[in-house]
Parts: C-alpha cells; structure tokens; sequence
C-alpha cells in the first residue's frame, strides 16, 4: 500500500475514534506525528484531509477538567496543548472556585495570548519559570522578510497556514511574533526539529535558518503579534483546495 493510501486508510480510523472518544486530546495526539514526509506522498486531495483535519480539532475542556482531577488525585503533573485566550479564560472559569486542583499558565513571553496549562496537585510546587522553559520553547526564524507571505487580515491568516503546512497542529503552537525582519514563534518542545527542518523550506525564502534560543534569550517586546486563529479563507483553501 502507498503511503497517501495508508494515511487516508490512517485518518479514516481517527475520525472514527473521534465520533466514538469523548477526548478530543486523544484525537489530538494521534494527529501530531503526520508531518511533511508523509503529505508529500499524499494526492493534493489527500493532503488537504489531512491538514483540515489538523485544523478543525476542537479543544475539549471536559478532558482538560478530567485529566487535570487524575493529576492532582495521582500526585503527576499535567500540561494541557496551547489554548487561545477565549479557551484559557473558560478554563479558568472552570477551575476559579476548584481546591483540588493548581494550575499555573506559561507562553514563553510575558503576557503571552496563546498559553498551557500546568496542572498538578496543591501541595506541589509550580515554578513559573522552570515550567516556561520545560514546556515551551521559543525559535527564531531569520531573514524572514525574504519570504512571501501575504498580509494578515480578518480573512486571511498566514501563520496558520504555514504551521500546517509542514504538519504541525495549531494546538501544538503558541504566540508567533514579527520584529526586525525575524519572527519568534513559541512551540511544544516536542515539534522543535520539525519547524526547524521545514519551516524553511515551506517559507521559500532567501537565507532563511530557524534557530532555538535558550530559555530567556530574547523576547521580541516590540513586535507585531500574528493571529494564530484561521480565517474565513484559510478554511475554504482547506475545505476546496
């Protein structure tokens, strides 16, 4: 069997665990390794499925309210995918009046929109920063400006389009940021060798390298915030492409 058959053979049987598993986290996980070495053996159609289904996972607050319980009762620590803000602000509405549970959220900048949470019981310990650089690591992508990358509007987002592009989920993404020609983007430690191996060439620029700053480094305090939510014309390219 080829490999675009074995992915769509693949993503058939998520779908259906999707509609019988109440964890959309699950689905979420199972999604992660599709990367670009196998969408680049895949049909443009079959790629297509591939990256809506990337795009359209919802975040399950249930299973994040469960999975946080199951850490505290077990004394383990648990650390939820990257939220937006309306996620996030729900969540802690959630947790706001709950004893039983400690949370701290980390971006890897200061104030940043897109966050994790760090869940665990109340008798442990959160260091902030320990737990930013444990769980979120920051790459900067140089000489970016040589790129074409279309404006961002309330229609089209680019940086989503991109992170998918090479396979990578939304979810697994925090703030991305543009200043002085480079753009920070704040990752799960686990798709760090992704990005870096593919974000240049999905860039197509001149000169473009990705480099993963320690924790700390540099923080981009006066740049330009990108939407990381996808547009009313990212989803129809994604839906009709």
């Amino acid at each position: 069997m080829f490999y675009g058959e074995k992915m769509i053979a693949i993503l058939m049987s998520v779908t259906l665990a999707l509609h019988t598993c109440s964890s959309s986290l699950a689905f979420i996980s199972v999604l992660q390794p599709v990367g670009r070495w196998r969408l680049r053996n895949a049909s443009s159609r079959q790629r297509n499925i591939s990256l809506s289904l990337l795009a359209t996972v919802p975040i399950d607050l249930d299973s994040i309210e469960i999975k946080a319980q199951e850490s505290s009762e077990s004394w383990e620590v648990y650390v939820t995918p990257f939220l937006s803000e309306a996620d996030a602000d729900r969540l802690e509405d959630r947790f706001e009046k709950r004893a039983d549970v400690k949370y701290i959220k980390v971006g890897g900048f200061p104030g940043s929109s897109r966050t994790r949470f760090v869940m665990t019981n109340p008798d442990l310990e959160l260091d902030q920063e320990e737990n930013d650089a444990e769980h979120c690591v920051t790459l900067c992508i140089d000489h970016i400006s040589s790129a074409q990358i279309p404006q961002s509007s309330s229609r089209l987002k680019p940086w989503p389009g991109i992170v998918m592009g090479i396979g990578v989920d939304l979810h697994n993404v925090g703030d991305v940021i543009l200043e002085d020609g480079n753009a920070y983007m704040v990752v799960v430690p686990e798709v760090v060798r992704q990005c870096s191996r593919l974000l240049p060439k999905e860039l197509k620029g001149v000169g473009i390298t990705v480099t993963k700053l320690e924790p700390g480094e540099y923080v981009p305090y006066d740049g330009v915030q990108q939407d990381m939510e996808l547009g009313e014309l990212n989803k129809r390219a994604l839906k009709y492409k």
